[in-house]
């Protein structure tokens, strides 16, 4: 999250710390390679505050967890319930395999090589703190 942070601040070109839902998209999709549509970011900013030009504050954005149960449902190709380390690295193109195995470790409660919502809820959450 700390990489869209720094990359919506200096896509910020005004300073004033507040982007659109297109600007955000840029950011999230294709500076940061984030599998989404902006129809997603757009339901990821629906709640929060946005100013009279409909632009959502960098902090806003980039404290709002981005882990929704649509978007689980859209990495579980196979409807099982559970993401895979496949379908993980599906959605996470650009983090390599040992990457994907180190974070598996991390969050695979049961370590039954699969992830819940739960088990991707509490990554989330930790990683607000």
């Amino acid at each position: 999250m700390r990489k869209v942070e720094n990359n919506c601040i200096s896509f910020d070109r005004n300073g004033k710390g507040k982007l659109t839902v297109d600007d955000l998209y840029n950011v999230v999709k294709c500076q940061c390679s984030v599998d989404c549509t902006k129809n997603d970011i757009r339901r990821l900013v629906a709640d929060l505050p946005m100013d009279k030009n409909f632009k959502v504050s960098i902090s806003d954005f980039c404290r709002t967890p981005i882990l929704s149960e649509e978007l689980f449902r859209k990495m579980d190709k196979n409807n099982d319930g559970m993401v895979s380390k496949g379908e993980l690295k599906l959605a996470k193109k650009n983090l390599t395999m040992a990457q994907i195995d180190d974070l598996m470790k991390q969050i695979d409660e049961n370590s039954d090589g699969k992830l819940t919502y739960q088990e991707m809820l509490k990554l989330v959450n930790s990683s607000d703190n």
